[in-house]
C-alpha cells in the first residue's frame, strides 16, 4: 500500500463539517485479499465489522489510533475509485500531526503484515499517545476552547496548538488568550503580580493578611532574619514561579543557608517569611468572583503495617494518572525526600504502621508528586471576598491565590490564614477533569469576561462562489458595505483588501485568504470569494458565513476537469458553502433549476435574484407562504420583492457594472451584490448608493474557474 497523496481539508469540506485528511492509496495485488483483512481484524479487534476493502480499514484503523492516543474523531471513510487498484481515504482529526501520524502508522500494520513482521502495538500507541501529549493545547486551554465552542465563537490557534496561544472570534470581535491570560489582562498587573515582595506589601496596604517577612542581602542576613521571624520559615525567590527555588519547614541555620543557596540559584533577590500554620489552597478569581478552589497536599504515602515507605511510593506511582503526560507527576525518593523522611525518623526501607501518613515532600507542587483536591463548595464567602478583593488590589482580571489556612470553609482572619502569593498565569488544569471531576467552570468564566451572553465574536460574513462573475461581485458587495459605512475586509482573485486598501495582490480566493481577512483586527465584515477548486484542495476557511451566494451552477469552464467535470460535481461544492449558512442568515442563489436543490441544503431562507423576472423558481418562491425575497429586473430596473410587494431599487443604466448592458454576468453580479446586502439589512438607499458608484476595475481577472 503507497499513499500517492495526502492532503489536509482545514476547513467545512465534503466530507465533513470538520477538518479531515484525504488521502490516494493504491494497492497492491496481495493486499486486496479477504484474508488480509481478516489478519487485520484478528490482530486489533476492535476493527470487527462488516466490510473487507483495505482503503475502509486503513481508514477506521486510523481512526481508532488517534482514539487510542486520546483524540477521538467522528468521521472515517473510503471509496473505491475509477481504477480498481486505488482508494480515497478520508479520516477527520484534531491535530494534523497526530492525524498524520496515525495515517502512517495504519499503513505500517499492512506491511507488516504482508511482510509477516512484528509490530509492537502497544509501544505504538504510547508513542502516538507521546506525541498528542506534545501537539495538544493544555488542559486550561483546552476548558477554554470548549466553554467557546460550546457558545460557537470560533477558535484558532495562533501559533500551534501547544502553544496555549488562541484567537477566540473573528475581525475586529476577536479576543485573544495565552493559557489563563487574555488580552484583557493588564501589563502592569502582572509585574506587580510576578514581584512577590511587591505584591505582599500591596495587599497588606490593603488590608489583607500576609506572611511576615523581608528581602535579605545574603545567607547570614536569610539566617538573622529567620532567627527575628522565628521557626518555622520559608525561603524564596523574589521572582520565581511554578515553586522553583521554594524551601519550606525551615528551622535551623543549615536548612536556612541551603534553602537561600538554591533560592539564589533561581533569581537573585530573595526573600524571607514566617510559615501560616495550615494546608497549601489554590483560589481562582475570574472576572471579580471566586470560580474554583482546591487544596494542594504534598507528596506522601500512608502505611498499611505490611509494606516498606519505598514499596508504599511504587504503588504510588502506579497511578495512571501520574505519567509522562500527566496530569500528576511522579514520586521520586530523592535526597530532598529523604531528608525529609529523617525528619520523621523514616527511611525507604521503614515499614509504616496501618493509618500513618508518611511525607515526602515539604512543599505540595504537584510537580514533586503532590496531589490535588476539589474544596470549591466548602469555600467561605468571607474567605471567598478576601480573595477577589486582593486580585482587585493588583488589577487582574484572571489570578489564582496561594492561600494557607487550616479550613476554607472559615473566615480568612479567624484562623490567622494568609495569602502567600497571587499568580497572574494559574494552572486551570487542576480545576477540569480528570483531577476534578467534575470540572469547575473555569473555561467558561475566561470566556464569558470575554464575550457577555449573547455574544459569539463573529462578524458579519459573506462568501461568493460559482462558476462565474465571481470577482467583480466580490468586490461590489464589498463596496455596497463600505459606502454603508461598514470597515470591510474583502479576499478574491485580485488580492486581499482591509478598509478599501490592497494589502495583498495574490489571488486570495482560497482558504488561505479567507482566514487572513478574520484574522485581521480592523475588519468588521468579511466579503470572500470561493474559488470551487479550493473547496477541493483545502476545504473553507471558515465554519459558518451569514450570507452565501451562488452565481452559477455550470461546469462548463472548470479550470481542473478532471476535479469537477459536471454540473452535479460543481453542485456539490456549491452545497459545502449553503450548509455552512447560519440559522439566521440567508443563501443568495441564482434562479437556475440546477440550484434549486441548494435550498433544501440551508438552514436560513433563500434569496434568489434573476434577469428573468418571471422565472418559475422567482414566482415560486414569492408565492410561498413565508413570502420569499427576490431580486429581479423588470422594464430595465432592478427591483427587490418579497411575496407580492416590489421596490424599485435603481435603473440598469445607472450601474456602471452592467457596461450598458442588460444581460450578462455584470447584471447578474449587480442583482447578486444588491440581494446580499439586502439580506444583510442594509437600506435600499444605501444598497443603491453602492450599486451606482462602483467601477470594477479588475479587468476580468477571476472571472471564470
Amino acid at each position: 500500500m503507497d499513499f500517492r497523496s495526502v492532503r489536509a481539508l482545514r476547513g467545512p469540506n465534503v466530507w465533513a463539517r470538520v477538518p479531515v485528511l484525504e488521502a490516494v492509496v493504491e494497492l497492491h495485488e496481495q493486499e486486496q485479499s479477504g484474508d488480509l483483512a481478516r489478519r487485520l481484524r484478528a490482530w486489533v479487534p476492535s476493527l470487527a465489522g462488516d466490510g473487507a476493502d483495505p482503503g475502509e480499514l486503513l481508514a477506521r484503523l486510523s481512526g481508532e489510533l488517534q482514539a487510542r492516543a486520546g483524540t477521538p474523531v467522528t468521521v472515517t471513510r473510503s471509496e473505491i475509485l475509477p481504477d480498481p487498484r486505488f482508494r480515497r481515504v478520508v479520516v477527520a482529526y484534531e491535530y494534523e500531526a497526530l492525524g498524520r501520524a496515525c495515517l502512517e502508522t495504519a499503513q505500517r500494520f499492512y506491511e507488516a503484515i504482508l511482510g509477516g513482521e512484528p509490530l509492537d502495538v502497544a509501544a505504538e500507541v504510547r508513542r502516538l499517545r507521546a506525541l498528542e501529549y506534545r501537539v495538544r493545547a493544555g488542559a486550561g486551554a483546552a476548558a477554554i476552547i470548549r466553554a467557546a465552542r460550546a457558545r460557537g465563537i470560533p477558535v484558532e490557534p495562533i501559533d500551534d496548538p501547544a502553544s496555549n496561544l488562541f484567537r477566540l472570534g473573528q475581525g475586529a470581535r476577536q479576543r485573544r488568550v495565552g493559557s489563563a491570560r487574555t488580552d484583557q489582562t493588564a501589563a502592569l498587573a502582572q509585574v506587580l503580580a510576578q514581584d512577590k515582595e511587591l505584591t505582599r506589601k500591596l495587599l497588606a496596604e490593603a488590608g489583607i493578611p500576609v506572611p511576615e517577612g523581608r528581602p535579605v542581602a545574603d545567607a547570614d542576613d536569610a539566617c538573622w532574619a529567620a532567627r527575628e521571624l522565628g521557626p518555622p520559615v520559608v525561603v524564596k525567590p523574589r521572582d520565581s514561579d511554578n515553586g522553583r527555588g521554594v524551601a519550606l519547614d525551615l528551622r535551623t541555620d543549615e536548612q536556612v543557608r541551603a534553602a537561600h543557596a538554591a533560592a539564589r540559584a533561581e533569581s537573585p533577590d530573595v526573600l524571607v517569611e514566617r510559615q501560616a500554620p495550615g494546608r497549601h489552597h489554590r483560589l481562582v478569581v475570574i472576572g471579580g468572583r471566586l470560580v474554583a478552589a482546591a487544596q494542594r497536599d504534598p507528596a506522601q504515602v500512608v502505611g498499611d503495617g505490611d509494606h516498606t515507605v519505598a514499596q508504599l511510593v511504587q504503588r504510588a506511582n502506579a497511578d495512571p494518572r501520574r505519567g509522562d503526560d500527566g496530569p500528576l507527576w511522579q514520586i521520586h525518593l530523592d535526597e530532598h525526600a529523604l531528608e525529609v523522611l529523617a525528619g520523621q525518623d523514616l527511611t525507604p526501607g521503614s515499614i509504616p504502621s496501618a493509618g500513618t501518613p508518611v511525607l515526602l515532600r515539604r512543599n505540595s507542587y504537584l510537580q514533586d508528586g503532590g496531589t490535588v483536591a476539589d474544596v470549591t463548595d466548602r469555600v467561605h464567602p468571607q474567605l471567598a471576598a478576601r480573595a477577589v478583593e486582593a486580585v482587585r488590589v493588583l488589577g487582574l482580571d484572571v489570578a489564582g491565590l496561594d492561600v494557607v489556612v487550616e479550613d476554607v470553609a472559615r473566615p480568612l482572619e479567624e484562623q490567622g490564614g494568609v495569602v502567600v502569593e497571587v499568580n497572574d498565569i494559574p494552572w486551570l488544569g487542576q480545576h477540569v477533569e480528570p483531577l476534578c471531576s467534575p470540572p469547575r467552570p473555569v473555561g467558561e468564566a475566561i470566556v464569558e469576561q470575554l464575550f457577555p451572553p449573547g455574544e459569539t465574536g463573529r462578524i458579519p460574513l459573506v462568501t461568493v462562489s460559482g462558476a462565474s462573475g465571481r470577482t467583480s461581485t466580490t468586490r461590489l458587495i464589498a463596496h455596497i458595505l463600505s459606502v454603508a459605512g461598514r470597515r470591510v475586509g474583502t479576499a478574491c482573485a485580485d488580492g486581499l483588501f482591509v478598509a478599501g486598501r490592497r494589502v495583498r495582490a495574490q489571488d486570495c480566493s482560497n482558504s488561505q485568504g479567507a482566514r487572513a481577512v478574520l484574522r485581521n483586527p480592523n475588519v468588521e465584515v468579511a466579503v470572500l470569494e470561493t474559488d470551487p477548486n479550493s473547496i477541493l484542495r483545502e476545504g473553507l476557511g471558515f465554519d459558518r458565513c451569514d450570507v452565501a451566494v451562488v452565481l452559477d451552477g455550470g461546469a462548463d469552464a472548470i479550470a481542473e476537469p478532471q476535479e469537477i467535470e459536471t454540473p452535479q460535481a460543481l453542485a456539490r461544492l456549491m452545497e459545502v458553502l449553503v450548509e455552512v449558512v447560519a440559522p439566521q442568515g440567508a443563501a443568495v442563489l441564482k434562479a437556475d433549476a440546477r440550484l434549486a436543490a441548494l435550498v433544501g441544503r440551508c438552514s436560513g431562507p433563500a434569496v434568489f435574484f434573476s434577469e428573468v423576472p418571471d422565472h418559475p423558481l422567482v414566482a415560486a418562491h414569492r408565492a410561498n407562504r413565508s413570502g420569499g425575497r427576490v431580486v429581479h429586473v423588470r422594464h430595465g430596473e432592478i427591483r427587490l420583492a418579497e411575496g407580492p410587494h416590489e421596490e424599485v431599487l435603481c435603473r440598469l443604466v445607472e450601474v456602471p457594472l452592467t457596461r450598458g448592458n442588460c444581460a450578462g454576468f455584470g447584471v447578474e453580479g449587480a442583482l447578486a451584490a444588491a440581494a446580499t446586502a439586502w439580506a444583510l439589512g442594509e437600506r435600499p438607499e444605501a444598497i443603491r448608493a453602492g450599486l451606482t458608484s462602483f467601477l470594477d476595475d479588475s479587468g476580468g481577472r477571476g472571472e471564470r474557474l
